[in-house]
Protein backbone atom coordinates (compact mmCIF):
# COMPACT_ATOMS: atom_id res chain seq x y z
CA UNK A 1 0.00 0.00 0.00
CA UNK A 2 2.66 2.82 -2.42
CA UNK A 3 3.89 2.98 -6.61
CA UNK A 4 1.24 6.23 -7.04
CA UNK A 5 3.02 8.00 -10.00
CA UNK A 6 4.52 5.17 -11.75
CA UNK A 7 0.69 3.89 -11.86
CA UNK A 8 -0.66 6.90 -13.84
CA UNK A 9 2.05 5.98 -16.93
CA UNK A 10 1.12 2.41 -16.87
CA UNK A 11 -2.28 2.26 -16.02
CA UNK A 12 -3.73 4.77 -18.64
CA UNK A 13 -2.58 1.78 -21.13
CA UNK A 14 -5.34 -0.86 -20.39
CA UNK A 15 -8.70 0.45 -20.26
CA UNK A 16 -11.23 -1.88 -18.02
CA UNK A 17 -14.63 -1.85 -16.14
CA UNK A 18 -13.68 -1.88 -12.77
CA UNK A 19 -16.47 -2.52 -9.48
CA UNK A 20 -14.51 -0.41 -7.18
CA UNK A 21 -16.48 -2.14 -4.58
CA UNK A 22 -15.37 -0.01 -0.71
CA UNK A 23 -12.61 1.37 -2.46
CA UNK A 24 -12.58 5.97 -3.27
CA UNK A 25 -15.03 6.77 -5.92
CA UNK A 26 -12.46 8.71 -8.56
CA UNK A 27 -12.89 12.37 -9.17
CA UNK A 28 -11.25 12.59 -12.51
CA UNK A 29 -10.29 10.11 -15.48
CA UNK A 30 -6.59 9.68 -14.28
CA UNK A 31 -7.46 8.97 -10.39
CA UNK A 32 -9.61 6.21 -12.09
CA UNK A 33 -7.08 5.22 -13.88
CA UNK A 34 -5.12 4.77 -10.67
CA UNK A 35 -7.47 3.09 -9.14
CA UNK A 36 -7.82 0.85 -11.59
CA UNK A 37 -4.04 -0.24 -11.62
CA UNK A 38 -4.25 -0.46 -7.38
CA UNK A 39 -7.03 -2.91 -8.37
CA UNK A 40 -5.70 -5.14 -10.48
CA UNK A 41 -2.76 -5.57 -8.34
CA UNK A 42 -5.01 -6.07 -5.50
CA UNK A 43 -6.38 -9.13 -7.67
CA UNK A 44 -2.82 -10.45 -9.15
CA UNK A 45 -3.26 -9.05 -12.94
CA UNK A 46 -0.32 -9.13 -14.45
CA UNK A 47 0.72 -5.43 -14.60
CA UNK A 48 3.02 -3.48 -17.34
CA UNK A 49 6.00 -2.62 -14.05
CA UNK A 50 7.48 -5.16 -11.93
CA UNK A 51 5.99 -4.67 -8.43
CA UNK A 52 6.25 -6.99 -5.72
CA UNK A 53 3.30 -9.73 -4.67
CA UNK A 54 1.17 -9.09 -2.02
CA UNK A 55 0.20 -12.65 -1.60
CA UNK A 56 3.43 -12.58 1.41
CA UNK A 57 5.82 -9.90 1.86
CA UNK A 58 9.52 -10.97 2.98
CA UNK A 59 10.82 -9.29 5.63
CA UNK A 60 14.41 -9.71 6.78
CA UNK A 61 15.76 -10.23 10.38
CA UNK A 62 15.41 -7.79 13.05
CA UNK A 63 17.74 -7.13 16.42
CA UNK A 64 17.09 -4.37 18.89
CA UNK A 65 16.70 -3.24 22.65
CA UNK A 66 13.77 -2.20 24.27
CA UNK A 67 13.56 -0.96 27.67
CA UNK A 68 10.12 -0.02 29.15
CA UNK A 69 7.74 -0.19 31.66
CA UNK A 70 10.52 -1.92 34.10
CA UNK A 71 11.41 -4.78 31.32
CA UNK A 72 14.90 -4.68 29.27
CA UNK A 73 15.73 -7.06 26.91
CA UNK A 74 17.56 -8.06 23.66
CA UNK A 75 16.00 -9.53 20.79
CA UNK A 76 16.19 -11.16 17.57
CA UNK A 77 13.88 -12.28 15.16
CA UNK A 78 13.98 -14.47 12.28
CA UNK A 79 13.13 -13.70 9.27
CA UNK A 80 9.68 -12.33 9.06
CA UNK A 81 6.09 -12.51 7.03
CA UNK A 82 4.00 -10.08 6.25
CA UNK A 83 0.38 -11.56 5.36
CA UNK A 84 -3.12 -9.40 4.72
CA UNK A 85 -1.45 -6.97 2.36
CA UNK A 86 -3.64 -7.81 -0.45
CA UNK A 87 -6.95 -6.85 0.84
CA UNK A 88 -6.50 -3.57 1.11
CA UNK A 89 -8.98 -1.13 0.67
CA UNK A 90 -8.53 2.71 -1.27
CA UNK A 91 -9.90 5.34 0.96
CA UNK A 92 -8.67 8.51 -0.48
CA UNK A 93 -6.78 9.36 -4.19
CA UNK A 94 -5.92 12.78 -5.28
CA UNK A 95 -3.89 13.75 -8.49
CA UNK A 96 -2.98 17.06 -9.56
CA UNK A 97 -3.84 18.54 -12.62
CA UNK A 98 0.22 18.34 -13.57
CA UNK A 99 0.80 15.28 -12.16
CA UNK A 100 3.42 16.55 -10.01
CA UNK A 101 1.54 15.83 -6.67
CA UNK A 102 -0.42 12.87 -5.98
CA UNK A 103 -1.61 11.42 -2.16
CA UNK A 104 -3.41 8.19 -1.09
CA UNK A 105 -4.85 6.74 1.78
CA UNK A 106 -4.96 3.08 1.87
CA UNK A 107 -6.32 0.93 4.68
CA UNK A 108 -5.02 -2.80 5.83
CA UNK A 109 -7.88 -4.73 7.25
CA UNK A 110 -5.86 -7.21 8.95
CA UNK A 111 -2.24 -7.81 9.15
CA UNK A 112 -0.01 -10.66 10.44
CA UNK A 113 3.43 -10.54 11.41
CA UNK A 114 5.07 -13.85 11.77
CA UNK A 115 8.63 -15.34 12.72
CA UNK A 116 9.46 -18.88 13.22
CA UNK A 117 11.96 -18.47 15.25
CA UNK A 118 12.74 -15.20 17.90
CA UNK A 119 15.06 -14.95 20.50
CA UNK A 120 15.49 -12.77 23.80
CA UNK A 121 16.84 -12.37 27.54
CA UNK A 122 16.76 -9.40 29.92
CA UNK A 123 15.42 -8.58 33.11
CA UNK A 124 12.14 -7.01 34.81
CA UNK A 125 12.08 -5.13 37.72
CA UNK A 126 15.76 -4.79 37.73
CA UNK A 127 16.39 -8.74 39.21
CA UNK A 128 13.76 -11.06 37.35
CA UNK A 129 15.52 -12.98 34.23
CA UNK A 130 13.56 -13.08 30.80
CA UNK A 131 13.70 -15.57 27.73
CA UNK A 132 11.85 -16.04 25.39
CA UNK A 133 12.44 -18.38 21.84
CA UNK A 134 10.09 -19.60 19.35
CA UNK A 135 7.19 -18.41 17.16
CA UNK A 136 6.49 -14.55 16.94
CA UNK A 137 2.58 -13.67 16.36
CA UNK A 138 1.76 -10.01 15.73
CA UNK A 139 -1.57 -8.72 14.33
CA UNK A 140 -2.73 -5.19 13.13
CA UNK A 141 -5.91 -4.00 12.87
CA UNK A 142 -7.46 -1.26 10.37
CA UNK A 143 -4.07 0.04 9.25
CA UNK A 144 -4.14 3.48 7.82
CA UNK A 145 -1.44 4.19 5.28
CA UNK A 146 -1.36 8.20 3.93
CA UNK A 147 1.30 8.89 1.67
CA UNK A 148 1.39 12.33 -0.01
CA UNK A 149 4.13 12.49 -2.68
CA UNK A 150 5.67 15.42 -4.54
CA UNK A 151 7.44 14.71 -7.92
CA UNK A 152 10.23 16.84 -9.04
CA UNK A 153 12.56 17.17 -12.29
CA UNK A 154 15.45 16.83 -12.62
CA UNK A 155 17.97 17.44 -15.21
CA UNK A 156 14.43 16.54 -17.44
CA UNK A 157 14.15 13.42 -15.76
CA UNK A 158 11.06 13.12 -12.92
CA UNK A 159 12.16 11.75 -9.67
CA UNK A 160 10.33 11.19 -6.04
CA UNK A 161 11.11 14.58 -4.16
CA UNK A 162 9.11 14.77 -0.92
CA UNK A 163 7.44 12.24 0.56
CA UNK A 164 5.10 13.06 3.33
CA UNK A 165 3.48 9.82 5.36
CA UNK A 166 1.08 8.89 8.67
CA UNK A 167 0.32 5.68 10.04
CA UNK A 168 -2.50 4.55 12.44
CA UNK A 169 -3.36 1.32 14.17
CA UNK A 170 -6.90 0.30 15.14
CA UNK A 171 -5.63 -2.02 17.63
CA UNK A 172 -2.35 -4.67 18.17
CA UNK A 173 -2.16 -8.02 19.46
CA UNK A 174 1.67 -9.76 20.48
CA UNK A 175 2.78 -13.00 20.98
CA UNK A 176 5.60 -14.44 21.90
CA UNK A 177 5.78 -18.05 22.08
CA UNK A 178 7.75 -19.80 25.06
CA UNK A 179 8.61 -16.42 26.80
CA UNK A 180 8.73 -15.76 30.44
CA UNK A 181 6.34 -13.98 32.35
CA UNK A 182 5.08 -10.99 32.27
CA UNK A 183 6.15 -10.66 28.54
CA UNK A 184 3.59 -11.38 27.16
CA UNK A 185 1.19 -9.75 30.11
CA UNK A 186 2.83 -6.55 29.32
CA UNK A 187 2.65 -6.69 25.45
CA UNK A 188 -1.03 -7.30 25.70
CA UNK A 189 -1.49 -4.24 28.50
CA UNK A 190 1.00 -1.70 26.75
CA UNK A 191 1.15 -2.59 22.86
CA UNK A 192 -0.36 0.58 21.70
CA UNK A 193 2.55 1.99 24.07
CA UNK A 194 4.95 -0.04 22.54
CA UNK A 195 3.61 0.77 18.78
CA UNK A 196 3.98 4.07 19.57
CA UNK A 197 7.20 4.80 20.42
CA UNK A 198 8.34 2.53 17.16
CA UNK A 199 6.28 4.77 14.82
CA UNK A 200 8.71 7.23 14.02
CA UNK A 201 11.31 4.43 12.86
CA UNK A 202 9.13 2.72 10.85
CA UNK A 203 7.85 5.98 9.25
CA UNK A 204 11.30 6.95 8.11
CA UNK A 205 12.25 3.27 6.72
CA UNK A 206 8.92 3.07 4.70
CA UNK A 207 9.79 6.77 3.13
CA UNK A 208 13.39 5.57 2.41
CA UNK A 209 12.07 2.31 1.13
CA UNK A 210 9.09 4.25 -0.96
CA UNK A 211 11.75 7.13 -2.63
CA UNK A 212 13.93 4.05 -3.46
CA UNK A 213 11.39 1.80 -4.98
CA UNK A 214 9.71 4.65 -6.87
CA UNK A 215 13.20 5.69 -8.33
CA UNK A 216 13.81 2.25 -9.78
CA UNK A 217 10.94 2.28 -11.52
CA UNK A 218 10.83 5.49 -12.79
CA UNK A 219 14.28 4.97 -14.37
CA UNK A 220 16.17 7.85 -16.44
CA UNK A 221 13.57 7.89 -19.00
CA UNK A 222 10.01 9.52 -17.52
CA UNK A 223 9.62 12.94 -17.63
CA UNK A 224 6.52 14.70 -16.51
CA UNK A 225 5.44 15.87 -19.82
CA UNK A 226 5.58 12.07 -20.92
CA UNK A 227 3.38 11.32 -18.55
CA UNK A 228 1.04 14.22 -19.29
CA UNK A 229 0.71 13.71 -22.85
CA UNK A 230 -0.14 9.89 -21.90
CA UNK A 231 -2.94 10.65 -19.54
CA UNK A 232 -4.67 13.48 -21.66
CA UNK A 233 -4.30 11.30 -24.74
CA UNK A 234 -5.88 8.61 -23.05
CA UNK A 235 -8.68 10.68 -21.33
CA UNK A 236 -9.51 12.32 -24.54
CA UNK A 237 -9.87 9.40 -25.87
CA UNK A 238 -12.20 7.81 -23.57
CA UNK A 239 -14.31 10.98 -23.46
CA UNK A 240 -15.11 10.27 -27.14
CA UNK A 241 -15.82 6.66 -26.61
Amino acid sequence: MHYVYVIVLTCLLAPKTVTFGADVLPKTCAEKQVLNFLTEWREGVELPVTLPSLDVIQITSFENVYQGFGIKISYVTGDMKLEGVRNFTVQQLSLSSDYTRASATVRFPLLRLTSDNYTLKGRAYLLYPLSGAGFMNVTFQNVDVTVGITFVSKGGITQAGEINLNLTIGDVKINLANSSWPLNQVLSLRRMEIIEEYRSTFISASKDYLKFELDRVLGNTTTVDTIRTIANNYCKLTANN
